[in-house]
């Protein structure tokens, strides 16, 4: 009995196999200077298990956070997104000026083109992803 016992876990544990871990990488990031706060996009890939963008930072600059860019109508609407962006396994995300994006605000200072901006962005499971981003105008 204790061998059929030991058996069937053995097949159980066979067929729940961990999720992959995520290993997320970020590419074109950029930070978009206007008048009294910022804009910063870039495109997440993930080559490895789901994942999910939790909050971002950008220290010593201002307040960052992920909002979300819609239309309503003819109305522009800009909202703060609750809970994080979701990656998917082996999937990518593109952050950008007409949908979901980082605002920064409460500048401790105006943003001066071709400087860079640190970001630290925090994973659900992958942990804290640092980045530099340079700093553009407005197009």
């Amino acid at each position: 009995m204790k061998a059929v016992l030991s058996l069937l876990a053995a097949m159980l544990l066979t067929g729940c196999e961990a999720e992959p871990a995520p290993l997320v990488t970020v590419s074109d990031a950029r930070v978009i200077a206007l008048s009294t706060s910022a804009a910063a996009y870039f495109t997440l890939i993930n080559s490895g298990g789901r994942d999910r963008l939790l909050s971002v930072g950008a220290e010593g600059v201002g307040t960052a956070s992920l909002h979300e860019t819609s239309m309503d109508g003819d109305i522009m609407r800009m909202r703060a997104i609750e809970g994080g962006i979701e990656l998917p396994a082996r999937g990518q995300v593109r952050l950008s000026a007409s949908g979901r994006h980082v605002m920064i605000q409460g500048l401790a200072k105006p943003l001066v083109a071709g400087s860079s901006v640190r970001l630290s962005l925090r994973f659900e499971r992958q942990g804290l992803v640092e980045i530099s981003a340079p700093v553009g105008g407005p197009r």
